[in-house]
């Protein structure tokens, strides 16, 4: 059941497939304790079809390593939605991702964050944090220099820290 293990952090392999990293330690079985494949693949496509969206993405066969990097983010956060975590590690999660694609991936970022799920986003686009993000920490050689919430700044400011540090 979705959201019944605690969350680890478990990482993409490139030789499995899609529907296999979704569920990587969490696979489904049937009655008799065989892997239940069909459901596995039925529910990746679900759950890629209606919370990621991201394009080239019509198989839940296709392996992982055949993928771009934007697809991959793709699958790593439809595993988190599907299993409810709690928080939502993004490193970079845009730089390879189309313009629609990103969109797809922010307006996602805010669903999760209304379903009560917490993401930390690193990025050096400050425009696509400043449209998901409450909260800005911005560091500098592995010194924190501003932590601020977003009523308490602009992207103006913001920016104006990014430059001078």
């Amino acid at each position: 059941m979705p959201g019944s293990r605690p969350s680890t952090r478990t990482p993409l392999v490139d030789s499995l497939s899609i529907s296999r990293n979704i569920f990587l330690g969490r696979e489904l079985t049937n009655r008799f304790g065989m892997l239940d494949l069909k459901r596995m693949r039925e529910i990746s496509m679900q759950v890629l079809e209606s919370a990621v969206h991201i394009s080239g993405i019509d198989s839940p066969d296709k392996l992982v390593g055949d993928l771009s990097g934007g697809q991959k983010q793709a699958v790593a956060i439809a595993r988190a939605v599907f299993f409810k975590r709690r928080v939502l590690l993004l490193d970079e999660p845009t730089s390879a991702l189309s313009v629609r694609e990103t969109e797809a991936l922010l307006g996602q970022v805010l669903k999760l964050k209304a379903e009560g799920v917490s993401s930390v986003l690193v990025t050096h686009n400050l425009y696509h944090a400043y449209q998901v993000c409450d909260r800005f920490v911005i560091m500098s050689h592995g010194t924190k220099v501003l932590d601020v919430a977003k009523a308490d700044s602009t992207i103006e400011e913001l920016t104006q820290h990014v430059i001078l540090t």
